[in-house]
């Protein structure tokens, strides 16, 4: 399932993938906010002008448009800052995109603390906790290119309005495409363990990866649960890993409050009531910094998660 490091990576999959799925589906239109370059779109724009609107800097209006032409049948896309397209335009995905079950999809780029370079304002630290709240939207968290190609080609086959968080630029491939599928709504079961539960989304696959191997040299079995999709959230994976393993410990570029953490309490509270850590960005906001530095001093580097599993492991 896992390719070998160093792992290769990918240039511009987002931008790749839409230009795959517009050869094959007429319905797809893209929507930008004058951010192609981010959104990886501009290939998009010269392929199928026709099909591509770019409304400025005037990201409400561009959610609204968007689900607008969707209710017409088409399948929209439109992205811009993860900051943007969820705590900006908040009321428009509630109504527009999520009250009328549009069939669009909402991209944010550079979630968490992705946008290191750009502070507080640009942070999207709370984007799946505002778009969880909404109901009948679906969640995605990719890791690598492998996850953001095989995710969106089998969305053309799931309606309603949907919000990905988007790597932007070069993309690990750490899932090999010839062995690895994702499955809807369905938790990746990456590494078996008996001693305690290591639960991830998105980016922080990487890191935990580093952590497994470094825990299986010292003797220590962690199970590693990747969580593509915060919703709808693969609760029976999580009961399951946390009955045999007993204690979890959840990493995740976002805060603690609302979004996989919160999720993993929410599985476990009736169910399978076992201690659980969650790593992440506490109720503070971020400041300008390189990404690597700043889960340094936010507390979900490497480092950090091992402590987390060392203390959990401790406390029994």
């Amino acid at each position: 399932m896992i390719t070998k490091l160093p792992y290769k990576t990918e240039n511009s999959t987002f931008g790749n993938v839409i230009l795959e799925l517009a050869e094959k589906d007429d319905r797809i239109t893209v929507f930008d906010a004058d951010l192609s370059r981010a959104t990886e779109t501009a290939r998009f724009k010269k392929e199928f002008p026709d099909r591509y609107f770019d409304v400025g800097i005037a990201e409400a209006n561009m959610v609204s448009m968007a689900a607008g032409f969707a209710l017409t049948g088409k399948l929209t896309i439109c992205g811009t800052f993860a900051t943007f397209i969820s705590r900006r335009v908040c009321d428009q995905i509630f109504v527009s995109c999520a009250l009328n079950d549009a069939n669009i999809r909402l991209i944010g780029v550079e979630p968490g603390l992705s946008s290191g370079r750009n502070g507080a304002t640009h942070q999207a630290i709370d984007d799946m906790a505002v778009i969880r709240s909404c109901p009948g939207m679906t969640i995605i968290d990719p890791a690598d290119a492998t996850e953001i190609r095989q995710i969106l080609h089998a969305s053309l086959d799931h309606h309603g309005p949907m919000y990905l968080r988007m790597l932007r630029g070069d993309s690990p491939i750490i899932f090999d495409p010839e062995k690895s599928e994702s499955k809807w709504g369905k938790a990746k079961h990456v590494k078996s363990g008996k001693d305690i539960t290591l639960i991830c989304t998105g980016i922080m696959l990487e890191i935990c990866l580093e952590v497994c191997e470094f825990f299986k040299k010292e003797g220590i079995e962690v199970e590693l649960l990747h969580m593509p999709f915060i919703k709808p959230f693969d609760n029976e994976a999580v009961i399951e890993s946390a009955k045999k393993t007993g204690c979890v410990v959840t990493a995740e570029n976002h805060s603690i409050i609302g979004g996989l953490g919160s999720a993993v309490l929410e599985a476990l509270s009736d169910s399978c009531p076992v201690p659980v850590t969650r790593i992440g960005i506490k109720d503070e906001f971020g400041e300008c910094g390189e990404p690597e530095s700043l889960f340094e001093k936010f507390g979900f580097s490497k480092k950090h998660i091992i402590k987390a599993i060392r203390n959990r492991l401790n406390r029994g």
